[in-house]
C-alpha cells in the first residue's frame, strides 16, 4: 500500500472539486516545480489569485456566466458589460470547453469568446480581426507565453457560404499574425475537451492539431500533428507517438493535456479514441507520452500503464510534479504515484 502526505490529499482534492463541478483551466504552477498546468478547464492562477470562468449557475447564483476572482477567501464576481465608445457590451464567451481564461506575467486577465476580452483599469477591453469572417470566428484555446505574448486558436464557419477555417494567431503589441491556417473548421478544436496548446518556458509553443493534419501534403501523407513553435515563427512539425506502439488513427488522437515540465521535457496525456478495423470497432492510442530530448517516450506495461483493450491503454487526464522527481497521475479510474524508476504505483486511501 502507497501511503499519501496530507499535502498529497489537498492535490487529490482539487482534483476530485474538478471532477465534480469541471469549472475550472489549466494555467498553475503547482508548488513552484515547474509545472504550470492543472486539471481545471477554465481557471488561472497568479500571485496567490485565482481568476475563475464559471457557467454554473448553482455555484453563480444570480449569474449564468461570469468570471470570478478569488483571493484568500472573498470572491469577486468582474461585471461582464464593458463600455466601447459609449456603448455598453457584454463579453461574449461560452462558459465551457473552448472559452479559455489565463492572467498574462503583468496580472492581466484574458479570456476567449467571439473575440478577445482584457480586463484592464475595472473595464474590459476587446481585440478582434476586423474582416469579412468577423461574425463567424470565435477565439478558442489559447496561451500566453513568458513575454505575454498570446497564442490563439480560432475557429470559422459560416453555415450560409460554407467556408470554413481554423487558425493560429500570435497576438503582440495589440496585433494579430497570422501563423497557421486551415481550410477545416475544428482543426484545433480538442477532441476530448481537453487542452491542446501549451506554452513552453524558452519562450516556444507546443501546439497539437486535431484533425486532418496532412491535407497540405496529402500525396505523402504527412501526419506530424504536433507543432513546436520558435519567437520568430518558424516550427517544426512532430508525431505523437502514443502507448498503442502503431500508427493508429494518425490524424485525430484524443489529447486531454500537453504538460511542459521545462523546455526539454514534456508530458502528453491521452484519451480514447475509435478507429475501424476489420469490421469492428475498437479503441487505440491513450496513456501517457512524454518528448523529452526530440523524441518520444510513450509509457506502456513497463512502466505500469495499465491495458484495458489489445490496443488502448487507461485513459491518463493529467499529471503534476509535486516534489523534486515525484508526479501525481490520475486516470480515468485510479490515481498514481511516478517517481524515477518510471514506474506507475497505485495510491490507495485509507
Amino acid at each position: 500500500m502507497y501511503q499519501i502526505t496530507f499535502k498529497q490529499i489537498i492535490i487529490i482534492g482539487l482534483i476530485f472539486l474538478y471532477i465534480n463541478n469541471s469549472l475550472f483551466s489549466y494555467d498553475f504552477q503547482l508548488l513552484d516545480y515547474g509545472i504550470n498546468k492543472t486539471p481545471f478547464t477554465n481557471v488561472s492562477f497568479y500571485k496567490g489569485k485565482v481568476a475563475i470562468l464559471a457557467n454554473d449557475s448553482t455555484l453563480l447564483g444570480n449569474y449564468d456566466r461570469a468570471v470570478v476572482i478569488v483571493l484568500g477567501d472573498s470572491a469577486n464576481v468582474l461585471p461582464i458589460e464593458f463600455l466601447n465608445n459609449s456603448e455598453t457590451k457584454n463579453i461574449l464567451f461560452d462558459g465551457g470547453i473552448q472559452s479559455q481564461i489565463h492572467w498574462d506575467s503583468t496580472g492581466l486577465i484574458w479570456v476567449s469568446g467571439q473575440s478577445m476580452y482584457c480586463y484592464k483599469n475595472e473595464n474590459w477591453q476587446e481585440y478582434y480581426i476586423d474582416d469579412e469572417y468577423r461574425e463567424n470566428r470565435t477565439f478558442n484555446n489559447f496561451q500566453v507565453d513568458c513575454y505575454s505574448n498570446l497564442w490563439i486558436t480560432t475557429s470559422i464557419y459560416n453555415s450560409k457560404t460554407g467556408d470554413e477555417f481554423s487558425e493560429l494567431y500570435k497576438f503582440s503589441d495589440g496585433e494579430f499574425k497570422l501563423l497557421l491556417k486551415f481550410p477545416v473548421s475544428i482543426s484545433f478544436i480538442s477532441r476530448e475537451n481537453g487542452n491542446i496548446i501549451a506554452a513552453l518556458p524558452d519562450g516556444r509553443v507546443i501546439l497539437q492539431r486535431t484533425f486532418q493534419s496532412y491535407e497540405e501534403d496529402p500525396q505523402n501523407k504527412i501526419y506530424d500533428d504536433i507543432y513546436i513553435i520558435n519567437q520568430d515563427d518558424t516550427y517544426i512539425r512532430t508525431k505523437l507517438i502514443t502507448p498503442s506502439g502503431k500508427d493508429f488513427n494518425e490524424y485525430n488522437k484524443a489529447v486531454y493535456d500537453i504538460i511542459p515540465e521545462n523546455s526539454d521535457k514534456i508530458w502528453v496525456t491521452l484519451g480514447y479514441r475509435k478507429y475501424f478495423e476489420n469490421e469492428h470497432w475498437t479503441n487505440c492510442c491513450s496513456g501517457i507520452s512524454l518528448y523529452s530530448n526530440n523524441k518520444w517516450l510513450p509509457f506502456n506495461e513497463d512502466n505500469g500503464l495499465v491495458k484495458i483493450t489489445p490496443n488502448a491503454y487507461l485513459p491518463v487526464y493529467s499529471i503534476f510534479k509535486f516534489e523534486e522527481n515525484r508526479y501525481l497521475v490520475y486516470t480515468s479510474n485510479e490515481m498514481y504515484i511516478l517517481e524515477n524508476d518510471s514506474y506507475l504505483k497505485q495510491i490507495f486511501l485509507g
